[in-house]
């Protein structure tokens, strides 16, 4: 009876570690049932010229922000976490081209900048081919926007 306790104790502690391995052989976000995978990549921005660039990160149920004279573009970040849904970028530069990469999906853009200029989304990367634009400001607007097909930026577009 004592060989019987010990067999099924040294069972027990072997099905304990095989669970315990398999289980720290998955990645913690699939784990976890968080969104990040494990192809994601960050978006991000560039410009040639030497002009401020804000970034802010928020979460998903947050609003956009944005301060006068800037033109606000939120992308999902799948790199990030909840509390980082949306990377944010502010520009406030004028007359420059602002390259992006990665900006996958829908997003959404806020125009603060003043005296009725309006931003533009071009499908090249240097501020060519097939583009939008937002609404002009004042007052400030704001719209939701696809990314996907857009490679640059520009702000302050009169």
């Amino acid at each position: 009876m004592n060989l019987r306790k010990k067999t099924a104790g040294l069972l027990a502690t072997a099905v304990v570690l095989a669970g315990t391995a398999l289980t720290s052989a998955i990645p913690v976000q699939a784990a976890a049932g968080a969104e990040a995978s494990v192809n994601a990549v960050e978006p991000t921005l560039s410009v040639d010229a030497d002009v401020p660039v804000g970034i802010k990160w928020v979460s998903r149920y947050s609003e956009t922000p944005c301060s006068p004279g800037q033109l606000c573009l939120s992308v999902k970040d799948p790199t990030k976490g909840a509390d980082k849904y949306w990377k944010v970028y502010q520009l406030s530069a004028c007359n420059v081209i602002y390259k992006i990469y990665n900006w996958e999906g829908g997003g959404f853009w806020v125009n603060k900048q003043t005296g009725g200029a309006y931003g533009t989304f071009y499908a090249g990367d240097n501020g060519d081919g097939a583009y939008n634009h937002t609404a002009p400001s004042p007052p400030t607007s704001s719209g939701e926007y696809g990314w996907t097909p857009i490679n640059s930026v520009r702000a302050c577009k009169e």
